[in-house]
């Protein structure tokens, strides 16, 4: 009962003397190299994948610095906001102007009507002002 008995076939935990513990499939070749028992062209696909992954990464950060709506074309953008917000500003005065005269009109302000109707009948010139003394 004490005795231990071996089974023919079974591996043990502990490598032989000679193999020092090799596991996946590698052996050890002439001058103590390990050989792989994937082929070469093998070794080359599984490296194709991360290496295509890698590249479209690359690419899409190109794209983000350098792309026509990336970070270095920023500046453009804010030299495109500022002429905008300026062209804004004109078409709100001009707007004011416009709202002003509506406003006139429909008081029926004698004064704008006379300044109208000499400005239409070419009476009063584009630089001259009229002034109404009541």
């Amino acid at each position: 009962m004490g005795r231990s008995r071996t089974i023919q076939g079974a591996r043990s935990s502990v490598p032989e003397p000679g193999r020092r513990g090799l596991r996946g499939g590698a052996r050890r070749g002439q001058g103590g190299a390990v050989k792989s028992r994937r082929p070469a062209r093998s070794l080359i696909l599984s490296a194709a994948v991360p290496t295509v992954a890698v590249l479209v990464v690359i690419v899409f950060a190109g794209f983000a610095l350098l792309g026509s709506n990336g970070w270095l074309a920023l500046e453009g953008y804010q030299k495109q906001r500022a002429a905008r917000e300026a062209q804004l500003a004109r078409y709100q005065e001009q707007q004011a102007r416009l709202e002003n005269r509506k406003r006139l009109i429909a008081r029926g302000d004698p004064d704008y009507a006379d300044e109208l109707v000499r400005r239409n009948t070419d009476m009063i010139e584009r630089n001259e002002y009229m002034v109404v003394d009541h």
